[in-house]
């Protein structure tokens, strides 16, 4: 057997780990901080660092499930779909059966969006 956890998927347990992982990862939130901001990030950087993940804490507070991520992120989603999509498809969910977990990954190099678009 291969070994695949790095591209497992998570579980409710996995949640809080995780979601402490990612506010103490400086690329993260430099990369939250350049989608929301854009080119003022570089100015302001050592302030906003601070100020984007204590307001990401506040955001994530009570997210202990998958589920409770994902419902706490979905208005991001639809701006982001809203500002860089044309048209968005889905077919063949129905054929997925809602009690099993997958493993989506994308055949191109847009290896996040897609997926997250599906979830």
């Amino acid at each position: 057997m291969h070994d695949f956890s790095a591209i497992e998927p998570y579980h409710d347990k996995d949640v809080a780990t995780v979601l402490s992982r990612l506010l103490a990862d400086k690329e993260f939130i430099a990369a939250i901080a350049h989608w929301r901001l854009g080119h003022r990030w570089s100015f302001l950087a050592p302030l906003l660092h601070s100020l984007i993940k204590h307001r990401l804490q506040r955001q994530l507070r009570g997210v202990d499930t998958v589920l409770a991520f994902q419902k706490r992120i979905k208005n991001y989603m639809d701006q982001m779909i809203e500002s860089s999509t044309r048209c968005f498809t889905v077919s063949g969910l129905s054929a997925l059966d809602p009690r099993q977990p997958y493993l989506f990954i994308s055949n191109h190099r847009d290896i996040v969006l897609d997926p997250a678009f599906v979830n």
